[in-house]
């Protein structure tokens, strides 16, 4: 069962055998669709339209017709091709080149004869179980979530992972990420006010490296082997200093910006679709 992927879109953009012939129709896993062919006979019907689009809107001749639908009399004729569907087909062809793909999204019926393929109805297929997580980096609050194309989830990692820089420092820490440059620690009951450009800031600085450092450790034990695409959300001189921390390689570029009050899980899930 061939499941289309990018690359596949991006070869079918640049094909080049003049006329291109796309096809889709809705099929099915079970039932009568199956068993009695319908899933077949409704393809076998678009590609009947297909060749009357060739005949009648481009004048090709019954034997070029021929010879450039055979892929699909072949599928037609494939009865275990039809017994190993899943919601939708999708039939890319021209001069010298045939693909198909299996698509676990339904689509319309439809028949596109141009100059080049048409794979808009296809698009949907590449999201589709598509995964990806977030890492929200707040210094009161980490968290880190797992989202599809439809939803976002937390993960609760909180026995894994710090859930506060208080919790990985064991120390007071106020101020906010935004107050970076100007924040206060209280270490041991004293208040030490970090300014831009002193050695305290320096001092903080390295205080967030190490809070982060504590974070990438236990994302580190979560992630394992995995290859899924990671989100940072987070205010930029954070998220630079854990991209600077972690050796997770498909940390994507840019991040998502957090505020004090921090993004509710939707807005944050939407833009994350814009950066995977």
């Amino acid at each position: 069962m061939a499941v289309i992927k990018k690359t596949d879109i991006d070869a079918l953009l640049k094909a080049e055998n003049g006329l291109c012939v796309s096809i889709f129709v809705p099929t099915h896993k079970v039932g009568a669709e199956v068993l009695e062919g319908g899933d077949m006979t409704i393809f076998r019907n678009r590609v009947r339209e297909a060749r009357e689009v060739l005949a009648s809107e481009h004048k090709m001749s019954d034997r070029d017709i021929q010879e450039l639908m055979k892929p699909a009399e072949d599928l037609i004729a494939d009865t275990n091709f039809w017994r190993h569907q899943n919601n939708g087909l999708a039939v890319f062809i021209s001069k010298g080149f045939s693909k198909h793909f299996n698509l676990p999204v339904s689509v319309e019926e439809r028949v596109v004869v141009l100059d080049h393929f048409y794979v808009l109805p296809v698009l949907p297929a590449l999201h589709y179980g598509f995964r990806f997580l977030v890492l929200a980096l707040d210094r009161n609050h980490v968290e880190l979530y797992e989202a599809t194309a439809d939803q976002i989830r937390p993960l609760n990692a909180g026995k894994i992972m710090p859930e506060t820089m208080h919790e990985a420092l064991k120390f007071d820490v106020k101020g906010n990420d935004q107050d970076f440059h100007n924040s206060t620690t209280t270490v041991n009951g004293s208040n030490i006010v970090h300014g831009a450009g002193s050695s305290k800031g320096d001092e903080e600085h390295e205080r967030v490296r190490e809070w982060l450092q504590e974070v990438n450790t236990g994302l580190d034990t979560i992630l394992h082997n995995e290859t899924v695409p990671l989100v940072l959300a987070g205010v930029d001189h954070v998220c630079g200093i854990f991209r600077n921390v972690t050796k997770y390689k498909h940390v994507v570029d840019g991040n998502i910006h957090l505020d004090n009050n921090r993004q509710n899980q939707q807005a944050m899930h939407q833009q994350a679709l814009q950066l995977v």
